[in-house]
């Protein structure tokens, strides 16, 4: 349990969405407590290196390891992630300890102005770090162009204004977390599926720190968190990181799960894209029952590249 003049640290990387991302943790916090809040700004490797392309990366903590060295010592409280950034597995003793109400999950692509620009049948080029996106996008359009981008959001919108690029792809959470005033069009689930807790901000902590549970209990999103709970862990037992080309979403309709897949190998020339559909029932029986299918449709070959 907290005292009322506790003050607690969150950590988390310096872009500003990232910021923002804490800040709306921070305001949750202070809105339903009497607790003060600072924000720490952590570099991680993800923030120094921005040479790589994302797609070569197979270090799952890139953009997180130095702040969770950082809950593990307690010089922080709180670690605020883009859940979609974290690993499924996280190391030792540190948990999510809450997560707050889901963003948009969808993908979105953004156009240097108000004229749409048809990813169906127009040739052109797009931009993008993900191979997830451009496996999808290559489905819809075989005479799409891609150039790999890295960088924060403002940084990949100023690439786009001042190259010859037609488009850039990304999430509609970052657009609306940092209220940018753009031009977009949405891609629908039968577009592109987006990758795994796409939307979900992630609150982890040192699983120590029991004095925390009230106020994780407090703030954390229940629905939120039983559909990141899914999600995760369908793309844990299918070995996917980040980096990988899965997309997974799970909506929650009632008593029924509506879920999405989309998988493939890093060429795209073995693709599994389905939808299913459940009653309520267990996490684990649900995840079992999803990956049991996928296998059955040829996805144990695919995951077998990502572990080679």
């Amino acid at each position: 349990m907290l005292h009322s003049n506790t003050k607690l640290i969150i950590g988390t990387r310096g872009s500003q969405l990232a910021i923002n991302q804490a800040n709306q943790v921070k305001d949750l916090i202070v809105n339903k407590t009497n607790i003060k809040v600072d924000i720490k700004i952590i570099k991680t490797k993800g923030d120094t290196d921005l040479l790589t392309p994302l797609k070569n990366i197979n270090d799952k903590g890139f953009f997180t390891k130095e702040i969770e060295q950082q809950l593990i010592e307690n010089k922080i409280d709180l670690a605020v992630h883009s859940m979609k950034d974290l690993p499924t597995k996280l190391p030792e003793n540190l948990k999510i300890g809450a997560v707050i109400k889901r963003d948009s999950p969808m993908d979105v692509i953004i156009t240097k102005n108000k004229s749409s620009f048809n990813f169906h049948y127009n040739s052109g080029t797009i931009a993008t770090g993900s191979l997830r996106r451009e496996l999808q996008l290559k489905l819809l359009n075989k005479n799409l162009k891609f150039v790999d981008i890295r960088g924060n959001i403002e940084t990949r919108i100023k690439k786009l204004m001042n190259n010859d690029w037609d488009g850039l792809i990304m999430a509609k959470a970052a657009i609306n977390r940092l209220n940018l005033k753009i031009n977009y069009q949405e891609f629908k689930i039968n577009e592109m599926i987006p990758a795994a807790n796409q939307g979900v901000i992630g609150i982890e902590v040192n699983d120590e720190r029991t004095d925390l549970n009230d106020l994780l209990e407090l703030i954390n999103d229940k629905k939120t968190r039983t559909i990141s709970d899914i999600e995760s862990s369908i793309i844990d037992q299918l070995n996917g990181g980040c980096t990988t080309p899965i997309g997974c979403l799970v909506n929650l309709n009632n008593d029924e799960y509506i879920i999405n897949i989309f998988l493939s190998n890093k060429s795209g020339t073995k693709q599994i894209v389905k939808q299913f559909k459940f009653k309520s029932k267990s996490i684990s029986d649900l995840t079992s029952e999803v990956v049991s299918k996928l296998y059955s449709l040829g996805a144990k070959e695919i995951v077998k590249e990502y572990t080679n």
